[in-house]
Order: structure tokens, then sequence, then C-alpha cells
């Protein structure tokens, strides 16, 4: 399918909200635009209902009326879907329904400001994951610190991912699953009904507890 796109550029922005957006891109960036695609179609591909903003909160609505739980994407799945770009600078929370994120890290240690994510029914990346073979790592992506609130959600810390503080809260049937991740101090706080995994090297920096 062939996609028109459409790129607008934001004034400052804190918050993104998403409401069934399967697949967008969150990336960091000097200025503040979001590039999505422009679809004729209707009733199929990743199109934007509404776009709009109020005050420091962009609002980006999709088809998509369903949780969306989706642990693993191969690459005819994330390449059926035109993206929705999202380039930020100090975004301070992304909070999303039934979408499907992936939030990239800075190249380097020099990092942007924390970052609050609250997601429901959604499936939230942190870190890229691709299928290259073993000699040909991703490069790093670093993040400051991450604060994570999980309902009905699937959290995945890809191998890219650099985290030096990482605190999460799981509820109603919530998942998180380490990929290899680096990991500084991870505080994680999971309801009885969810389920955490970690690596063996990340777990003597992880403190778990169940609320």
């Amino acid at each position: 399918m062939a996609y028109g796109w459409t790129t607008t550029p934001l004034p400052r922005i804190h918050t993104v909200s998403l409401n069934g957006v399967v697949w967008a891109n969150f990336i960091p960036s000097d200025s503040n635009y979001v590039e999505y695609p422009v679809v004729a179609d209707k009733t199929t591909g990743n199109y934007v209902r509404e776009i709009h903003q109020s005050g420091d909160t962009l609002y980006l609505t999709g088809p998509y009326g369903m949780p969306n739980r989706r642990i693993w994407a191969d690459w005819p799945y994330r390449h059926s879907f035109a993206p929705i770009n999202i380039h930020f600078r100090n975004l301070r929370s992304i909070d999303i329904t039934n979408s499907q994120i992936y939030v990239e890290g800075t190249p380097g240690p020099t990092t942007p400001k924390p970052i609050r994510i609250s997601a429901a029914g959604s499936s939230v990346w942190i870190g890229d994951y691709t299928e290259n073979p073993k000699n040909q790592e991703s490069p790093k992506e670093y993040f400051d610190s991450l604060d994570l609130r999980l309902d009905n959600s699937l959290l995945l810390l890809n191998k890219p991912a650099v985290i030096p503080k990482l605190h999460a809260r799981l509820d109603n049937h919530s998942e998180l699953n380490d990929r290899i991740a680096t990991l500084g101090a991870a505080d994680i706080s999971p309801g009885p009904d969810s389920r955490v995994s970690i690596t063996g090297t990340n777990f003597p920096n992880t403190t778990i507890n169940v609320h």
C-alpha cells in the first residue's frame, strides 16, 4: 500500500496521548514535530482519525478500539503499518490506550529528562528490537529514568536500552519482559496477576515488591 505523508511542526509539548494508534515511534529530537501517513482508504492502514493539541498535550486518535498486547512483532508485521513518528524535545509523559509504541533512546549518555509512561491495553517497547545476526549488534540507546504504569499491558526492555533508573507498576495481567537490557537500579511492583521476567545480569540490581 502506498502512503502519502503529512509533517506537522508543533509548539512545546510535555505530554503525548495516544488512543487506538498502532506503531508510533517516539524519537528524541532538537524540535517537536509529528509525521503521520495519509490513507485514502479509511478501512485499512495506520491512519490518524484526529490530531490536536491542547496546551502542552498532543492528542492522536487512531482506528483501533481493542487492547493491543503484542509481545512479538516480526518484520512483515512491522512493515504492514506505516508508522507514526513523534519527534520530541524534553517530553515528560506518554499516555497510551489500545496502542503500540517504540520509545527510542539517545545515541549517547547525555539524555533528556525522565519520562513517565502510562499504558492501558497496550504494548510498549523501550529500545528497538531487530532480527540482525548476533555479530551485527544494534547501537545502544540511552535513557535517563523511566516511570511506568501498566494496566493490561506489555513492556519490553530490549537489548539496546541502557536505563540507569527504572520504576514500573504492573496491574491487570500486565507483563514486563527483559530482553537483555542494561539496567541500573530497577524497582518493580507487580500485582499478583502480573508477570515479571528479568535476566540474570539485571537481577541483582532489581527490587520486586508485589502490591
